[in-house]
């Protein structure tokens, strides 16, 4: 074959079959080695790694323990504090001892927001008679709570059986913490300003009455 460059004829050069022959078996000769000096560089990878995971000969193949809860002693460490005194079965503290707690609690909810004021009606206390432990042991004690958070909604839940007051429970529980029975409990509802109107009845205040004896008493 010939081609024209610049109106002249050159006869094209071909590269003869011993150059070219020559040329592909170093090349491949090239890529063999090259291969086979890889293939002893992931042998010797091999052989160090294995090398270093072996274990020391005449040593025992180390085990792992399962992790084991540390419990501290009580001598060793710090003592457990000592459980909160709780009143004997049968035995009841005093009555004034009980009103100074209600008064305690009521503080701690007027200080936290809860409610805005309180009162508490003790007339029928009677300390004599409490400690006679008799059916006449029977105390009424009336607590009114002014504006508390929970106001509007136990009036509207009022008389289905649900009330989200917060003191009462309260109370409750600390009456039987100091030895006392709750006999009777109810709640009412006081508009402090009169209104001609009953539609116009707002209460702001709610009167949580409870009747409390001592745990054993007759009644």
């Amino acid at each position: 074959r010939r081609r024209s460059f610049g109106g002249s004829l050159r006869p094209q050069r071909r590269r003869s079959r011993p150059h070219f022959a020559a040329w592909r078996t170093a090349g491949g000769a090239a890529r063999v080695g090259r291969r086979a000096s890889a293939a002893s560089r992931g042998e010797a990878r091999g052989d160090l790694s294995a090398r270093l995971c072996r274990p020391a000969r005449g040593a025992a193949p180390r085990r792992r323990r399962p992790a084991k809860l540390a419990i501290r002693s009580s001598s060793g460490g710090a003592a457990p504090p000592p459980p909160p005194p709780q009143q004997a079965a049968g035995s009841a503290s005093s009555l004034s001892d009980i009103l100074r707690g209600v008064r305690a609690l009521l503080d701690a909810l007027q200080r936290g927001g809860y409610l805005a004021a309180y009162a508490i009606d003790d007339g029928d206390a009677d300390e004599g008679l409490w400690q006679q432990r008799s059916s006449l042991s029977s105390t009424r004690l009336t607590v009114t709570l002014t504006d508390s958070a929970a106001l509007r909604a136990a009036l509207l839940l009022n008389g289905r059986g649900v009330s989200p007051e917060l003191a009462r429970p309260l109370l409750s529980a600390f009456f039987a913490s100091r030895g006392a029975e709750v006999t009777e409990q109810s709640d009412f509802f006081l508009d402090g300003e009169y209104r001609e109107n009953p539609k116009e009845y707002r209460p702001t205040q709610q009167l949580l009455s409870f009747t409390i004896a001592p745990s054993g008493a007759p009644r």
